[in-house]
């Protein structure tokens, strides 16, 4: 899941927006990067995991004397503002190579709209959006200010892909470069967990879902892609960060373990499986609710072709709540909050919706031979 904001337009009440990658957001909102507010990230807050943080009536605390939650906090702090800061050096890099380009000063950089030739915005496109939403408009908003602000957002969106290709293609030729160190990596146990590919590979991908996650479903095709694709090479580990421990998506997550347990190929078709229960699911409309969340989970171990008799034994067993839960720790520590998050060698990373591939390939290109 690729950082990205959703920069948007009001038209009235109506929301006009799309995602582009977080390395064009603060050009094309031509809005002023706040050094200070993420100055901790260069100077003390990129810290080692045993590095002490404060002290409390004497004793030195680090990260790992920290309540689980307060790890997950610190741990995504220090990842957001390395991607903040990260992406405004790209922007940037990017303004100085195309103000160099186009003769102009490289020390009083242009806003990156003005320096990019491929933004130009059509009458017919403006009117266009301006048919389609011209019923959604306030009373008393003029139809010109409404162009102006459709106009801007049609450029935006043209910008996002212009900056995104350009970007790839000055780090591939290596013109250009982000130095910047990220956090350091906290490597996460896969111990009990479903993987694929060699243990000892240089690259290890861990990749966070949820059976009942709406986005994980959509990029489903993306990361079994991904897998067949790079298994050769590098390892690949699918956890389970139950949403809804509670519900569904707990028994489903526990219904995972157990057929890993039982079989560790045929898992992959259980999850296959419980990825397609329907989402209205979770919402029991009976008075056993976890009668009818057990059903859905062995509707789907049969399918799979698991012992149904011996999976029913472990679905509801201590040891299944007990690697369920520790699972869910374990992330929240390493500052997983949501489903997808996707983990390359201990550490977070963005990756936009189908290119886990592509990424995991670089990847490889890269690591240490």
């Amino acid at each position: 899941m690729e950082k990205s904001t959703v920069i948007g337009i009001l038209v009235g009440g109506i929301a006009l927006g799309g995602v582009i990658g977080a390395g064009t957001v603060q050009a094309i909102n031509q809005k002023k990067f706040d050094l200070s507010a993420a100055q901790c990230a260069l100077s003390g807050g990129m810290y080692a995991p045993a590095q002490p943080l404060f002290a409390v009536e004497g004793k030195n605390i680090s990260h790992a004397d920290l309540p689980l939650s307060i790890q997950g906090d610190l741990t995504r702090i220090q990842n957001q503002a390395y991607e903040q800061i990260s992406s405004y050096l790209k922007e940037v890099g990017l303004r100085m190579i195309l103000a160099k380009e186009k003769g102009k000063n490289t020390l009083e950089l242009p806003p990156l709209l003005d320096l990019l030739d491929d933004t130009a915005v059509t009458e017919q496109e403006v009117n266009a959006i301006l048919e389609a939403q011209k019923k959604n408009l306030p009373p008393g908003m003029k139809i010109e200010e409404a162009k102006k602000q459709i106009e801007m957002y049609l450029k935006r969106q043209k910008a996002s892909g212009s900056v995104e290709k350009r970007l790839a293609d000055l780090e591939q030729s290596g013109k250009f470069k982000v130095l910047l160190s990220p956090p350091a990596a906290r490597p996460i146990s896969t111990e009990g967990q479903p993987t694929k590919g060699p243990a000892n590979a240089s690259v290890k991908v861990t990749i966070v879902t949820d059976f009942l996650c709406g986005h994980c479903r959509h990029r489903a095709e993306e990361f079994d892609q991904a897998i067949t694709d790079h298994s050769s090479k590098a390892q690949f580990a699918r956890m389970t960060f139950a949403l809804h421990p509670e519900g569904l998506s707990g028994t489903l997550a526990r219904g995972g373990f157990c057929a890993n347990k039982q079989n560790s190929e045929l898992y992959w078709k259980y999850h296959a499986g419980a990825e397609k229960i329907p989402l209205e699911a979770a919402r029991s409309v009976s008075p056993d609710a976890q009668k009818e969340f057990n059903n859905h989970a062995l509707g789907v171990a049969k399918e799979a072709g698991l012992d149904v008799n011996a999976f029913e034994k472990c679905l509801n067993s201590p040891e299944a709540q007990d690697f369920v839960r520790k699972t869910s720790d374990t992330l929240a520590a390493a500052g997983v909050s949501g489903t997808p998050t996707i983990f390359v060698n201990g550490r977070v990373v963005q990756v936009a919706p189908g290119q886990l591939s592509k990424f995991v390939k670089e990847a490889l290109a890269n690591a240490p031979k």
